[in-house]
């Protein structure tokens, strides 16, 4: 007899009268863990991809200001969004590339023309030189866009 708890399986016999006559007399009586552990597993996997997909979605390796009053800005997450990136290390990216600043109000036009939203969203770094900041916003201006907004995000409610 399996001691409890034992990952061995217990078989118990059963009446021949309740049993089907295609079967034998012995029930094996075990939990098969495999299928939960492997939806577990999928999950995991689904979200942690998410998560990373989520934080690097447009190309933009920067930290986020924190704003006591974020507002949720919907059309930054489209595919032809304006995002321009400002790092602490001095780069600036164009939604994925990294690009020289000069480049910025030729490009801004062009993705304006090809039908993007007349809108720029910036990513600036909290720690980036406001220089840099100011450079995108004068090739924005430069392009033709009167329309930026700063990607933040809220800070926690037990810091206010």
């Amino acid at each position: 007899m399996p001691m409890t708890g034992s990952l061995e399986s217990t078989t118990v016999n059963i009446s021949p009268r309740w049993r089907p006559k295609s079967r034998s007399n012995q029930l094996i009586c075990y939990i098969d863990v495999t299928g939960f552990a492997s939806v577990m597993f999928a999950l995991l996997l689904m979200f942690w991809v998410i998560r990373v997909y989520d934080h690097w979605r447009h190309g933009v390796p920067v930290d986020f200001p924190k704003v006591n009053h974020a507002k949720a800005l919907r059309h930054a997450d489209a595919e032809d969004a304006l995002m321009i990136g400002v790092s602490r290390d001095d780069k600036v990216f164009f939604r994925r590339d990294l690009v020289a600043p000069q480049k910025l109000p030729v490009l801004i036009a062009d993705a304006v023309r090809h039908g993007a939203e007349n809108k720029v969203y910036i990513h600036a770094d909290p720690g980036a030189r406001y220089a840099w900041v100011k450079e995108v916003l004068d090739a924005a201006r430069e392009s033709g866009v009167e329309d930026v907004a700063f990607i933040t995000n809220p800070r926690p409610s037990y810091i206010r």
